[in-house]
């Protein structure tokens, strides 16, 4: 059904758009259109978060260490009122408010059990603390608070029990979840459907939407028109859609969900329409890659190939983590006869399906396809093959890289850390590595950081910071070169050495407070200069970045014994404990499935282990490995229908 001959491509986006243009000629110009409105669109938000970025990078540097330990003006005015009304639970509640609505987890995490140490018998600050712990990612424990909760009276209980289906179906236990909603009436009939489509009772799925779209809510037309259209039964999902235009809720039509339905048919009169409603959606979300990825699937559908690469790589450009369209590009660049490039895209698409091995495979054929940009492919590859344990290979190909590239500051850096591995080579080849770049570039601090770890590691701490000293001062807006300065200051464990510590991890939150280390390292400090508030700020702002720190749980349970608060200390006793018995399975399984691929039981392992922690996505990608060989086919396959399935009910 190829019209790629076809002189016209769409036009601009105003000429598309314009009302006065009869639909004929919208018609006939929509294929130049897509791509210029993402590219007009596309350039001028780039441009604007370009500038948006310098300008507060420039603002980042221009702090001083007090400003990296200054409380924002909302959280500070909070603060003070729960210092003037102690028992008071409202300003731990508004401060857990704002640390929610910041994707703050932890730290709404502490602010809500303070709040409810104040107020044990408010469910709705119960309810708070159970959803903060669940994005925090401990969903063992969001479970025990909701289930000590559903037997209580009041609506607290009802959000609660609808809370608590939710995590079990987020966790693997669509069962469990049709078991808490079953006393619950029309309310949870939502909720019920999701849970009989988690579970595969597809019909009793559809009766659930139904009901709730009969009732006038939006949700339940959407969800049974995603339903139908997963079951293949396109104008059925189409009859729904049409239900929820013809009601008088006044709810938006989700467009990518109407484009999907109008081309499943696979008619030129579907597609067009598909085309054309994309087209909207584009223009209210030119930002939205999976725009764009539907839009290919359209012009793919239709045979327009050059059409559909340029959509697949304005949705890649967009979200380079977007699996599905990674893995449709590399598709069709292969099909067009781009095999360099078709390796290398096949080669991110293997990464983002935890498939490491696979993805150093595909780099090793780009390379011998002639991949134009071998510098970038060259890092990839040692990066990957370095998390395969494969250090040899790792150190071989970035040397190799080096030598094509002589003096690339990036793979300097890349094959100086891997020469830090007690694998990776001798001492006197990252010091020779390290003069080679000091020659090259007088004024870089990374070789100097480099040796500084090496001496770290060596425990010649004096050695180590004067070389931190001196990549600081070549390069001081460098947040990981003075966090290295400030743990090594830490490492001496002297009064004198804590206090020259601060100063520089100050600055490193200063300049990148994305950080989680320096954080940590600063509310150690702090803690032991008696700053206990301080302190506290830190390490939840460690967790905020990185959730998966026993230790750090660890320190803040013991600083909020000494803060008299023993609601805090057993939350975060028993997060510690938590973290402590999964990081040793966690570690183990995840090593046999990087130094074995093939493992299909381990995959099998860890899998399950992630879907008990609600990682979805990533427990489908294992199993999708398993499911690819070997005896335990038949059960992998199961799982991941299994999974597939939660994933469309959590994602639809």
């Amino acid at each position: 059904m190829s019209r790629s001959s076809s002189p016209s491509k769409f036009d601009t986006l105003h000429a598309a758009s314009a009302p006065r243009q009869p639909v004929a000629a919208k018609h006939s110009s929509r294929r130049r259109t897509f791509p210029v409105a993402v590219a007009v669109a596309g350039a001028t938000l780039i441009g604007a978060a370009s500038v948006a970025w310098h300008w507060r990078r420039h603002a980042e540097l221009a702090l001083g260490s007090p400003a990296a330990l200054s409380l924002a003006p909302m959280e500070a005015r909070i603060l003070a009122a729960a210092q003037r009304e102690p028992a008071n639970p409202k300003p731990y509640l508004e401060l857990g408010e704002e640390y929610a609505a910041s994707s703050r987890p932890a730290s709404a995490v502490w602010a809500y059990s303070e709040a409810a140490a104040r107020a044990p018998a408010d469910g709705a600050l119960r309810l708070k603390l159970a959803m903060s712990l669940r994005q925090l990612g401990y969903p063992e424990s969001a479970e025990a608070m909701l289930r000590s909760m559903i037997g209580q009276p009041g609506d607290a209980a009802r959000e609660a029990r609808l809370e608590l289906s939710d995590l079990l179906l987020s966790t693997g236990h669509p069962e469990s979840a049709l078991a808490v909603l079953k006393s619950m009436g029309l309310d949870a009939e939502l909720a019920r459907g999701r849970a009989c489509e988690a579970e595969g009772e597809l019909a009793a799925a559809e009766r659930s939407y139904r009901r709730v779209g009969e009732a006038g809510d939006a949700a339940g037309s959407e969800r049974l028109a995603r339903l139908e259209l997963a079951a293949g039964r396109p104008d059925a999902a189409g009859q729904a859609l049409r239900s929820l235009t013809d009601s008088k809720s006044g709810s938006t039509v989700d467009l990518p969900l109407v484009a999907q339905v109008e081309s499943a048919a696979g008619t030129r009169q579907g597609l067009d329409a598909a085309l054309r409603t994309l087209l909207r959606a584009a223009q209210q979300q030119p930002r939205n890659a999976e725009i764009y990825y539907q839009a290919a699937l359209v012009f793919l559908k239709e045979g327009d190939r050059k059409a559909g690469l340029a959509q697949l790589e304005r949705a890649v450009i967009l979200d380079s983590h977007h699996v599905a369209a990674r893995g449709k590009l590399a598709e069709v660049l292969q099909a067009s006869g781009q095999v360099a490039r078709a390796h290398r895209e096949r080669a991110a698409y293997y990464e983002l399906r935890e498939q490491p091995d696979r993805s150093l495979s595909e780099l090793q054929r780009a390379r011998a396809a002639g991949y134009p940009d071998d510098l970038e492919r060259t890092l990839m590859a040692a990066r990957t093959a370095s998390e395969l344990e494969q250090l040899p290979a790792a150190v071989k190909e970035a040397e190799e890289g080096l030598k094509r590239h002589p003096g690339d500051p990036n793979l300097m850096l890349q094959l100086g850390l891997l020469y830090q591995h007690p694998l990776g080579a001798s001492r006197s080849a990252l010091e020779r590595l390290c003069r080679d770049w000091m020659t090259r570039d007088p004024a870089a601090g990374a070789p100097y950081w480099l040796r500084g770890k090496l001496e770290v590691t060596g425990s010649h701490l004096d050695e180590a910071i004067r070389l931190f000293q001196t990549a600081c001062a070549k390069e001081p807006n460098r947040a990981d070169f003075c966090t290295s300065l400030g743990a090594a200051y830490i490492v001496q464990g002297t009064a004198t050495s804590m206090r020259l510590a601060r100063p520089w991890l100050e600055q490193a939150v200063a300049l990148n407070p994305g950080l989680s280390a320096p954080h940590r390292l600063l509310g150690k400090v702090l803690e032991q200069a008696g700053d206990l508030e301080g302190a506290r700020r830190q390490y939840l702002q460690s967790l905020d970045l990185q959730p998966d720190q026993a230790g750090v749980y660890n320190s803040l349970a013991q600083l909020c014994a000494r803060l008299k608060n023993p609601t805090a200390v057993r939350l975060f006793a028993d997060l510690v404990r938590s973290q402590e018995a999964r990081t040793s399975e966690h570690k183990s399984l995840e090593r046999r499935v990087r130094v074995r691929p093939g493992d299909v039981a381990a995959r099998m392992e860890l899998a399950r282990l992630l879907i008990r922690e609600g990682q979805l996505t990533t427990a489908r990608n294992h199993l999708e490995r398993a499911a690819e060989s070997g005896p335990a086919v038949p059960q992998a396959r199961q799982a991941l229908a299994a999974v597939e399935r939660l994933l469309r009910v959590q994602n639809g």
